[in-house]
This record gives structure tokens, sequence and C-alpha cells, in this order.
């Protein structure tokens, strides 16, 4: 799919060239594409009709891979332009390609390492650069799917090549000084040991930064210490600004990471936005020393921890059974939360803690007197002879969240219509945003699990009491919702790999 300002190619602000799947419109057993060259000569053509230096967006994540010669053929005609660039995938011989466009503010070009090509561009941009996006998404993803090990050595060289490359042409004189003023810095995949070691400089400056996301990243456990500067035995952080943290991690073997990651935060500034995504045979448990420095400034909280990636649906492997006390901490210490994404526990066996209760858990949550957007991440484990194999899957979860929605509605014990606009089931995962959501049958796990999103009505009752109605807005892919409640859609983007 491809998207323009205009239509007719008069002077465009931005093109961007998006998954299959994005378009409203996406069969995939209709879909027909052209093949990569044809999509390339396609975009070259383009680029030389719109009028020149007049894009300044360009954003290239289309399942097929960017070319060098479209890329020449942008920095030739919208090189001054420029100011957004987005990559997601490349192929050929990037060595070819020696010009870049000079005046970004935002880029992100997360692809397989071509370490030179990304130093070029980041260092060609360093006085203007505001908002960066670095990694290896897709290799990232290859990994953990196919249950691989990271290649470490790989990675390690290929940050240090970056930086070197950076530092090289940014910072010619050697001066030891960070080298980019960011306001927004994203990490994915990269190995962050060799910063803990010194074997680099910092290639930011870390007190300018408002957000940091750090996704799948190795040697996470030790760069957590560098932020942070210890004072007087106190924790200080070296991100002072620092307004919204995204940390998403897999299967770290490092027994100390809970205790790291626990003192990082705390060592933090009160944030406004809080996503935290653990994957793997830990435990870290929601503190209140953590939640009484950034509780009362949250706004937006996601915190969802697990074994591994769930295979059955008779197995819900959730490591928050483990914390009962985490919503009731996180309801006590963030009153002004607007939106929350958490997994929860749905069985409500005599066996089960109290918050284990879905009215308990409704109680809770309706305490919150903000919240307009709730994601429950998980979606509750299904024995093989139970009930939902006699309903329709839609029919089963729309039920299930809509008794869920009611018990919260009953627990306010007013009258009055709640905040609650938008609620989801499920967490998004990569193939939702790159793939499109993958259908197995009616009760099929990937058909189950994937999230959904509903939209609440509360049309009085003959009592004149609110009573919810649930309307579908987005299955899987949560980016065609109506302009009218796509701002309330930013709790639904941490993503898990799988």
């Amino acid at each position: 799919m491809i998207s323009s300002s205009n239509e007719n190619l008069e002077p465009t602000r931005g093109l961007a060239i998006l998954p299959k799947h994005t378009s409203p419109y996406y069969n995939p057993a209709r879909l027909t594409s052209p093949s990569n060259d044809s999509l390339n000569i396609l975009m070259r053509v383009l680029l030389g009709r719109i009028p020149k230096d007049s894009l300044r967006s360009f954003n290239w994540a289309h399942d097929y891979s960017i070319e060098p010669e479209t890329f020449i053929k942008l920095v030739q005609f919208h090189g001054e332009s420029l100011r957004r660039l987005q990559l997601r995938k490349c192929k050929g011989d990037w060595k070819k390609v020696t010009a870049v466009p000079a005046g970004l503010q935002t880029l992100s070009i997360c692809v397989a390492p071509r370490t030179t090509f990304q130093a070029e561009l980041v260092a060609g941009n360093s006085s203007t650069l505001r908002n960066l996006e670095l990694g290896y998404e897709e290799l990232v993803v290859y990994d953990f799917m196919n249950l691989n090990f990271p290649d470490l050595e790989e990675r390690t060289e290929a940050a240090l090549r970056f930086c070197e490359k950076l530092a090289e042409r940014a910072d010619p004189a050697g001066i030891s000084v960070p080298v980019l003023n960011l306001k927004s810095l994203k990490i994915v995949g990269w190995d962050l040991r060799p910063l803990v070691n010194g074997a680099y400089r910092p290639i930011t400056n870390f007190k300018s930064l408002k957000t940091l996301i750090l996704e799948s990243c190795c040697g996470l456990s030790d760069a957590l210490t560098m932020p942070r500067d210890e004072s007087g035995g106190k924790a200080v952080s070296r991100l002072p600004a620092l307004q919204s943290l995204t940390i998403r991690h897999e299967h770290d073997d490092h027994t100390d990471f809970p205790r790291a990651l626990d003192y990082f935060l705390r060592s933090l500034p009160p944030l406004r936005t809080l996503n935290i995504l653990l994957s793997g045979p830990y435990t870290m448990r929601t503190s209140k020393h953590l939640l009484e420095i950034h509780g009362p400034t949250l706004r937006r909280l996601v915190w969802d921890e697990r074994f591994g990636q769930r295979q059955d649906l008779t197995d819900d492997r959730l490591i928050d059974s483990r914390d009962a006390g985490r919503l009731n901490t996180i309801v006590k210490h963030c009153p002004n939360l607007v939106e929350l994404g958490i997994s929860i526990r749905w069985d409500d066996g005599e066996d089960v803690p109290p918050e284990g209760h879905r009215e308990h858990v409704a109680g809770l949550l309706a305490k919150l007197k903000h919240l307009k957007t709730l994601n429950i991440r998980n979606v509750p484990s299904m024995g093989r002879c139970s009930w939902h194999q006699f309903l329709h899957i839609e029919t089963m979860l729309h039920a299930l969240v809509n008794d869920f929605v009611s018990e919260l509605v009953y627990q306010r014990r007013t009258k009055a219509v709640p905040q609650l606009r938008i609620i989801g089931l499920g967490a998004l995962e990569y193939r939702d945003m790159w793939d499109g959501s993958v259908v197995d049958g009616v009760t099929g796990i990937d058909d189950v699990l994937r999230l959904r999103i509903w939209a609440i009505a509360y049309p009085k009752n003959a009592l004149g009491e609110p009573t919810p109605l649930l309307t579908e807005v987005a299955s899987g892919y949560p980016g065609d919702v109506g302009k009218d409640i796509s701002e309330d859609m930013k709790i639904f983007e941490p993503y898990w790999l799988g």
C-alpha cells in the first residue's frame, strides 16, 4: 500500500510504503503484489515525479526491501527537504551509497547490520537529529522464533564498528564528548556490553533524553548501571529529563537482572510512561518503593511478565500469578493512570488469592477514576473439554470482556458514566504489525490469543444506569481505528516477539 498526502503528486509532504496488511482492504487470499524489483522501479519513478525537495517524510515499511538505487534517487531529489526517514528492510550493495540526506530530525533504521551505512546516516545528521531508532529487529525475531541463541560476537562487532565510525565522522578531533543530543532513542537487538566495558564513548547526551526504548538487547543487566551515579550511597540518574521508558527483555540468565532493573527504575525521575515486558524464568516484583516514585505522575503503564511463549490454550504461563498483590499496589500508588496494560488472574477457583477473582480485579480497577483505556494482555486458559469449544471464538471472547466491563461498572456504585472508553484483550505480537494476523481456525491458538480491541459506549437502561455496549474496532493490528479513538491506542503498542 502506498500512501501520499496528495494523489496528484503536487508538492507532497509524506510518502509511506506500508505493509500489505495495514490496508483495510487486505485479503491474503486475493492480494497480488508486484515483485521487489517492480516496486522499487515504481518508487524511483514516483520520487522523480514529486516536485523536487518537497518531500519531508519517507517511510519504507513494506514487506519487500528498498534497494540502494531507490535510496540514491530519494536523496537526489529530496535530500535537502527530508526531515523524517524510516527504513525497515534493505537489500543490495549499500557500499555504493555515498550521499545521505542532511537535516534529518527523525531516523529509524532497524535493519540487518549495515553498520557503515547506518553510521554515515547518523553522523551526517548529528547536529539536527533528535529522534533515533537503531537495531536489528528482523534478526532478533528470527533468533527468537527459531529458538536460536543470538550471535553475540557478531552483534558486539557490529556495535563497535558503528560507534567507531560514528565517532570518526562526527567527532574527528577525538574529544571525549557525546556526539548526539537526542530527545528519543530506541535500540533493538544490540549488544550493550561494550558500552559497559568502555570500549567506545557514549553516542548520545543522556541528559537530553525524554524517551528511551530498549528491546531485546544483550547485556542489558550490566548496561542498566550506566545511566546512574552513586552519590552518598544513593543512586542518581544521568537521565534527568526522561519521561517515558520502555524495556522488553527475553531469557536473561543474569540472576541479578531483577535487582538491576529495580535499582535503575528507582534512580529515574518520576515518569509519565512506563512499559515493562519481561519473558523469562524470573519475577520482577512491582515494589511499592518503585511506584512511590513514579506512581503519582504515571499516565500510561504496561507491566507484563511471562515464562515464555504460550504454546497451548490450556496453559497460561504467567509469572504475574506469583506477585498476586501487583494490581493492588498499582491501584494504590498510581491514582492518575489514564492507560493501563497488565495481565490478570482469570481463574476464580477457591485456591486462588483474592486478587485472582474477577470481581476483586474489577473492583480494584474501578478505583482508577481517570482510566480511559485498559489492555488485559492475557487470555484465560481453556481446558480441552471446556465450554469454549461449543461457541465461536469471537462470541466467547466478546461475552468474556462484556461481563468483565459490566462487573467493573457495577463495582463503581454510581450512576455516573465511567471514563473507560477502550478495552483490549490479548497482546500485540511482531507478526501482527508486519505480517498480518494468522487465523488457524475456530479454536486455533493464534486466532484466540491475538489482540482484540473494543470501544465502549454507555447507553442508560430503564433505571437510568449506564450499561456497557461493546463494539469491536480492531483485531490483531490496531492501526486502522477511527481518528476519534486513535489517540487512545498507545497502550497497545508494546509487543512480544511471538
